[in-house]
């Protein structure tokens, strides 16, 4: 909008107040009044547009500097970023060289944990082999020195449980080998060494109260017993006519000594020859005993034997304790004290899987 249009909108002044005299406004007071009134807004817009330029100027400058800044970082920023691809690109080859060997690495370490496994298991199995061989050896041992089928058995049982726990298949002649031997431990008949051995040493306290078949004192209180049962009743006690016959019988025999002459006559033994006799009686009971346990079972026999011989030349045979020992002697004599011994074929089963396995060891370590 123009000075003129401005000019022309405003509502007219008022008009002056007339002059008292009646006279008009000189024209030099009217004049300046209305080109004061033009300038003024011209100078107001002229300022107004010179504060508009400064400040677009100093916008314009700012702008200029804002953009030289943006530019110096846009150009920072790119720098930046090219120094970052170039450390990620050489982080990448690192990550790539480093992955490489940690995959080689790796390849070489299961390759080594491969072959210490295998070394391992090898080892385990032999270990294994081992202990079952001891345990072989054991029963063997058990059975030859003691006749100890029991203690075999077990023994063949935990060698069996190793040659089972290897795993191994190529390990099944042994097993069945192990199977073979303990159906013929089962099989064989059981010794009760603890009761003969008992049974011996009651025999060798009872030989001190046998009567002699010569006459001495000791025989005479081991007759009284029996005698006592034949004897008459005693004066006040009722009894049968037979009793008293049987009584008077007894003593009429008892008077009658018959003496046999042909076969030479036993001398009679001293007190202190008795002590000897029966020592020697108890000395083979006792050594019968020691080859029960050893389980020599011809010395066993000839010990029993012995005893029985002594006991049928120096004691009275038709007393019923010397009869009863004599039978005892007789069913001991019998027993079958030392069966005959299954020979343990796993033994040598073993040996030869261990030796295998040895064998296959040492050419695995001269491959590489």
């Amino acid at each position: 909008m123009n000075q003129d249009s401005q000019t022309e909108d405003r509502p007219a002044a008022p008009a002056p107040p007339a002059a008292e005299d009646g006279g008009a406004t000189p024209p030099r007071h009217r004049a300046p009044a209305g080109r004061r009134g033009r300038i003024l807004p011209w100078l107001v817009l002229l300022v107004l547009a010179g504060a508009a330029a400064a400040a677009g100027w100093r916008g314009w400058q700012e702008i200029d500097r804002l953009r030289a800044r943006l530019a110096q970082v846009e150009a920072d920023l790119a720098a930046r970023d090219e120094a970052l691809e170039q450390s990620l690109a050489g982080l990448r080859a690192e990550t790539a060289r480093r992955a490489k060997e940690t995959d080689q690495r790796l390849a070489t370490l299961e390759q080594n944990l491969s072959a210490l496994a295998r070394r391992d298991g090898r080892h385990r199995a032999q270990w294994l082999l081992a202990e079952a061989e001891y345990f072989v050896r054991l029963a063997a041992g058990r059975l030859a020195l003691q006749r100890d089928p029991d203690t075999a058995l077990a023994a063949l049982a935990g060698a069996d449980a190793r040659v089972r726990e290897t795993g191994d298949p190529a390990l099944l002649p042994v097993r069945k080998a192990l199977a073979r031997d303990m159906a013929a431990l089962r099989a064989l008949p059981r010794v009760d060494l603890a009761g003969l051995s008992l049974e011996l040493d009651a025999l060798a306290a009872q030989v001190d109260e046998l009567p002699l078949a010569t006459p001495d004192p000791a025989s005479a209180r081991a007759r009284r017993p029996q005698e006592a049962a034949g004897a008459p009743a005693e004066d006040g006690e009722t009894g049968h006519w037979w009793d008293r016959a049987r009584g008077v019988w007894t003593i009429l025999r008892g008077l009658v000594v018959v003496r046999r002459h042909d076969r030479p006559i036993e001398p009679l033994l001293a007190p202190e020859q008795r002590v000897f006799l029966v020592s020697n009686i108890r000395l083979a009971l006792e050594q019968a005993r020691l080859a029960l346990l050893r389980g020599e079972a011809p010395v066993y026999r000839g010990r029993l034997a012995r005893a029985a011989e002594l006991v049928r030349r120096w004691f009275d045979t038709r007393h019923a304790g010397v009869r009863a020992l004599l039978e005892r002697l007789e069913r001991l004599a019998a027993a079958d004290i030392a069966p005959a011994l299954p020979r343990l074929t796993s033994l040598a089963a073993l040996e030869q899987a261990r030796r295998a396995r040895a064998g296959e060891g040492d050419t695995e370590r001269a491959a590489p």
